[in-house]
């Protein structure tokens, strides 16, 4: 075959009938066909093989590039899919990239086997490190002096969502009044509808008497739009409260550490039982960690208050 998406000569063409399809759908950067068409190569759902390989079938059909038989610099050219996410360049995790290596590289794999590549193109690809598990988590002492130094009370309503229900930070900023129902108790967030504590729902209840009652409460339920914002503000808390910066994310992994417990997976936003079960596991192994080297932990400001 000839390089860089050349139509190859008639001879290289696979004969059966199958196999033909295979490499049209491959060269032409069709993820569903070879999805569909290659159901054993992959050990992850088919939605998931999708959901993971398609920033680099998109950028291979934009740019031209035949994943069937790849142009000498296809290495240099697979870096940037790889680091992409929704946030833009440069912003996928190592272990998002990691992944979706792992699902490309079994693609090839069975590429090979079918006779329909005689090469790896990923042989020699660098993989960025694993990333290291979570090894400090604040202690609910500090998320409780954090939130009670909170003097915004769209602050302190986030700080109960993330603390207490495991909200991500998306999914604060995206909450609407309409979201919520204080007679059930319940939210509406992204994947689920979640019971909250009574805890939470007064914190909301605080926010929503500055708009004149839950019947007047319209639109966003946060005024901070973006997800820097509402790290700045945050920091800004953190300040108040003499403790060092903690991310949303670990505020986030305290709330299953804290609460795991009593929070079923769909009052944590988990649809997939497994998947709230590995975030467990995590968020509590964290704790152990901690519990065996408590000098690690950082200034949560206990020596000052």
């Amino acid at each position: 075959m000839t390089k860089g998406g050349q139509i190859p000569a008639p001879g290289d063409v696979p004969q059966d009938e199958r196999r033909l399809k295979l490499a049209q759908a491959v060269r032409g950067a069709d993820l569903d066909r070879v999805v569909a068409m290659l159901p054993d190569a992959f050990r992850a759902p088919q939605h998931t093989v999708r959901s993971t390989l398609k920033w680099i079938f998109e950028a291979a059909e934009r740019d031209g590039i035949n994943l069937l038989d790849p142009p000498e610099d296809f290495q240099a050219w697979l870096g940037a899919p790889l680091g992409e996410t929704r946030s833009g360049p440069d912003t996928a995790k190592p272990n998002t990239v990691r992944t979706r290596l792992t699902l490309l590289g079994a693609m090839y794999r069975a590429l090979y086997d079918e006779g329909l590549i005689g090469r790896d193109p990923l042989y020699g690809f660098k993989r960025p490190p694993a990333q290291r598990k979570l090894n400090y988590l604040p202690s609910r002492e500090a998320i409780e002096r954090l939130i009670a130094q909170a003097d915004d009370p769209e602050m302190k309503a986030a700080l109960y969502l993330i603390t207490w229900q495991a909200f991500q930070t998306g999914e604060v900023l995206g909450l609407k009044w309409s979201d919520i129902d204080p007679q059930r108790g319940t939210i509406l967030r992204r994947r689920t509808e979640t019971h909250v504590a009574p805890e939470v729902l007064q914190a909301l209840q605080n926010l929503a008497d500055k708009q004149g009652g839950w019947l007047f409460s319209k639109g966003w339920v946060m005024t901070i739009r973006t997800d820097a914002g509402f790290r700045q503000a945050l920091w800004r808390t953190c300040k108040l409260a003499n403790t060092d910066y903690v991310p949303p994310s670990h505020l986030r992994q305290a709330a299953l550490r804290d609460f795991g417990n009593i929070l079923s997976a769909q009052d944590a936003g988990y649809v997939s039982p497994k998947a709230y079960a590995e975030a467990l596991d995590l968020a509590r192994g964290v704790l152990e960690e901690q519990k065996a080297y408590p000098a690690a932990e950082p200034n949560t400001g206990a020596e000052d208050s």
